[in-house]
């Protein structure tokens, strides 16, 4: 997961590849008390955000996109 402007980045890598050609539940919460919860076929990972509740709402905000390139595609590129 990657949020990336001049300012701010948030981010947490996965150490399980979702892009193995199998279909995953996800679920992304942002709680009023600064905490993102990211739950990937039922393993939940907490992450603690230091913002601001006006970047925090920002965040609620934005378009959401889950996807990704296969090992095939980026040995290609």
């Amino acid at each position: 997961m990657v949020y990336n402007n001049e300012h701010h980045e948030l981010k947490h890598i996965f150490k399980k590849d979702l892009c193995d050609g199998s279909w995953h539940n996800v679920t992304l919460s942002i709680s009023h008390s600064n905490i993102i919860v990211i739950t990937v076929d039922g393993h939940r990972k907490r992450l603690q955000l230091k913002m601001s509740s006006e970047l925090i709402e920002f965040f609620r905000n934005l378009p959401i996109y889950i996807g990704g390139v296969t090992g095939l595609f980026s040995s290609i590129t």
